[in-house]
């Protein structure tokens, strides 16, 4: 027998009288051979040099077993009208493939629904196969090609995973079948004229109140250089329904290839369960190095959507959104998959997700509120999850299989999952915020840098403001920088819930986050019924050395502080600024506060304030014997008195306009001398002073408090102690001999 009478026809199309019926070809090179079992293998190897018709199937045989698969699979449709070889491509056309899916979730929810795809022609180049893979040159499908999702949502809140109900039956159970020709038979549920929506009922039944769907059309899809793994029912068990559904997954995925990938246009169309419709567009999609779960970069063009959502009343309100062009790079799903299942994947594999993202021109208009956001762009890099521990497989293996009814531990076991996120950085450019034609809102940039479960980097604001309209209130700052913030661990969020009953201070303040830097530059607010802006030239705070939740290590720096007096809330304070002169204030302040954990001495090394026109004031102080146990726990605080002690300390104003102010301001109200006012201050000082009122340093106090009022130009009260003085002596002082604690501390009072 020559090999030309045994090989099938290059290009072959279904007979006539069955133009219309769905049409199997199979035909398995074993059943071709006549020859013994001992002489197979010598024929097969002599067939394979002399005649490569039987080498390997052509494509149509190959496309005829996928029908076939896809029912043992679960389809309740898998059929196609015409199906030929012609040269190296092998044409599908008029394809239908329908997939119902039923899962139990919990004793009454369910979720239940179909999935339909469906197109004229299916063209693949050079289809081949291996034992395990098969593999094309190229595959297109044509225009209007689609893919739809049809589901029943369930009303529960907690749902478990059962086993699925439907869709796994045999094909013969759902009404079609496959005979040994390899024909569908008249059982098929699909037939050309039949309705359509009937037999969706059939499948699915969703409830109209609960029923999602989505539809997908694509035109202009193309595939070249491709490759993917014969499809092997997976091995699913009960016990480990998602382990073995992961596994089975990343299995698959490590097989697929695709050099290339290309959309020109995909259509998409939504209905949700709250009545919201949705209707989107994509223009030129492309995806190019596919390979085992990695993707070296994917491109859209323009994106536009027109929505239909409810607002907070029930009524559907129209969002139209658009995106100019996105960009990703380095996309690789493993790192995910391994996180679920640390047993996947070797060390090769990295923690990096996306390595980089950015979509452009983003555009948000709700035409109803005549309301438009606008984004420049949005940026990521480095988005990654770390493989953090298997208790989360565990658990949701627990989950599927109804076995977990600890909400908690099931918490914990999901958080831990979540643990492994890191993103290298985020950027948002460019936002504005229109609202019936006037600029409400804008931010020209947003950066978030080194976030992960155990802190965030930095947190970068420029250029914000925001206005309304309406009052003419306004807010704007040039820049806030957060920086160096540390998360509590998930242990102390968890414990912070018995915390709260309890009254544990411990778990409570490990619960408490911290932050390193805050920086905030040209701050200006407005509100109405206040005339005057509100404004800060420059904020800085450094928090550093925690011990627990608290830093030991403090400085912080206010520059500019301008507000008018109309800012104050006070209105008594609000008259005596305004009788001493003050339209607006000006403040500067700066504050230096350290904790030294080896001498355990605190020293307040500086605290400044300035009010121009009113005059500054600073404040040093030093004390010893602070034991760490202070900051560790506050409610010890008062054990910290049998070690705590005075080292020294002092209290200077100068340059106080507004001391001479007031007491002209007394003077007038009362209707006496400025002489007066100052005696009478001064009685007020040691009358103040109670027990020490007599004593050498409440005499020098007196007189320099005179002088200071009579030209403000600078006192100064100094605590000098030759050594530190124990808080526990000064209160045993307090209550024996008060008048010699002056003494002991070498109090001093001077001014200039």
């Amino acid at each position: 027998m020559s090999c030309q009478s045994r090989s099938r026809p290059i290009s072959r199309s279904a007979p006539k009288k069955d133009r219309n019926t769905k049409t199997f070809r199979h035909r398995s090179l074993h059943m071709r051979l006549k020859a013994s079992r001992l002489h197979a293998l010598g024929l097969a190897g002599l067939l394979i040099t002399t005649c490569p018709a039987l080498a390997a199937r052509q494509g149509d045989e190959i496309a005829a077993d996928w029908f076939k698969d896809l029912l043992s699979a679960g389809a309740s449709v898998a059929q196609y009208g015409d199906l030929r070889q012609d040269g190296t491509a092998t044409i599908i056309e008029n394809v239908e493939v329908r997939y119902p899916f039923h899962f139990k979730l919990g004793e009454k929810a369910e979720f239940s629904g179909q999935i339909d795809f469906n197109s004229k022609k299916l063209t693949f180049e050079g289809l081949a196969e291996t034992d395990k893979t098969f593999s094309a040159d190229r595959i297109t499908a044509a225009d209007g090609t689609t893919i739809s999702f049809d589901a029943t949502l369930p009303d529960q809140k907690t749902i478990r995973l059962d086993a699925p109900s439907a869709g796994d039956a045999p094909a013969a159970e759902r009404g079609g079948s496959v005979d040994d020709s390899g024909k569908a038979d008249e059982k098929q549920p699909l037939e050309p004229n039949a309705d359509k929506d009937d037999v969706a009922k059939a499948d699915a039944q969703p409830p109209k109140e609960n029923a999602v769907h989505v539809k997908e059309v694509f035109d202009g899809y193309e595939i070249a250089g491709t490759e993917w793994p014969r499809f092997e029912q997976p091995e699913i068990s009960p016990e480990h329904r998602v382990r073995d559904s992961v596994r089975y997954a990343a299995m698959y995925l490590n097989g697929i290839r695709v050099d290339s990938a290309a959309v020109r246009q995909l259509s998409v169309e939504q209905t949700l369960p709250d009545n919201g419709v949705a209707k989107a567009s994509y223009q030129n999609l492309s995806a190019r190095g596919v390979v085992g779960g990695r993707m070296a970069s994917e491109e859209i063009e323009s994106y536009k959507s027109e929505q239909r959502i409810p607002d907070n009343n029930g009524q559907l309100q129209t969002v139209l959104t658009s995106i100019d062009t996105m960009t990703m790079r380095d996309f690789d799903i493993r790192p995910f998959l391994r996180a679920i299942d640390p047993t996947l994947y070797g060390e090769d594999v990295g923690e990096i997700v996306l390595g980089e993202l950015s979509v452009g021109g983003i555009s948000f208009v709700i035409p109803d509120e005549n309301v438009s956001v606008a984004i420049d762009e949005i940026s990521s890099k480095g988005a990654g999850i770390a493989a953090k521990g298997s208790n989360f497989l565990v658990e949701a293996d627990r989950l599927a299989s109804g076995e977990q009814d600890d909400q908690e531990q099931t918490l914990r076991a999901f958080f831990e999952f979540l643990s492994g996120y890191s993103l290298a950085n985020t950027r948002l450019s460019g936002l504005q915020v229109d609202v019936k034609g006037e600029r409400v809102g804008q931010i020209d940039n947003l950066e978030i840098a080194d976030l992960d479960d155990e802190g965030l980097g930095t947190f970068l604001v420029e250029g914000a403001g925001a206005v309304n309209p309406s009052n003419a209130s306004q807010f704007g700052l040039s820049r806030l920088l957060l920086a160096d913030l540390t998360f509590p661990t998930r242990d102390a969020l968890f414990a912070l819930k018995n915390a709260r009953k309890t009254g544990d201070i411990q778990a409570i303040m490990d619960a408490i986050p911290t932050i390193g830097r805050v920086e905030v530059d040209d701050v200006l607010a407005s509100g109405p019924g206040r005339p005057g802006t509100f404004s800060l030239a420059n904020y800085r705070l450094l928090l550093d050395k925690y011990v627990g939740p608290i830093p030991t290590d403090i400085s912080s720096t206010i520059s500019g502080l301008n507000f008018p007096v109309s800012f104050v809330n006070s209105p008594k304070s609000r008259a005596i600024l305004s009788a001493l002169g003050f339209e607006t204030i000006k403040v500067d302040q700066n504050l230096r506060l350290h904790w030294n954990g080896e001498t355990q001495d605190l020293e307040l090394e500086q605290a400044h304030i300035a009010l121009e026109n009113g005059g500054t004031a600073t404040v040093k102080l030093a004390l010893g014997g602070v034991p760490r146990f202070v900051f560790e726990n506050p409610n010890r605080a008062q054990e910290a008195i049998a070690t705590l002690s005075v080292k020294g300390g002092s209290i200077v104003i100068e340059d106080a306009p507004a001391i001479a102010r007031m007491i002209q301001m007394q003077a007038k109200q009362a209707n006496v001398s400025e002489e007066e006012i100052r005696a009478a201050t001064i009685a007020q000082i040691r009358d103040s002073l109670g027990p020490l009122a007599n004593t050498a340093f409440a005499e020098d106090l007196a007189k320099a408090a005179d002088r200071f009022m009579q030209d403000p130009k600078r006192i100064e009260i100094q605590l000098k102690p030759e050594n530190p003085v124990p808080v526990a002596q000064l209160l045993g002082m307090a209550a024996t001999a008060p008048q010699t604690i002056p003494d002991v501390l070498k109090a001093s009072a001077v001014a200039e």
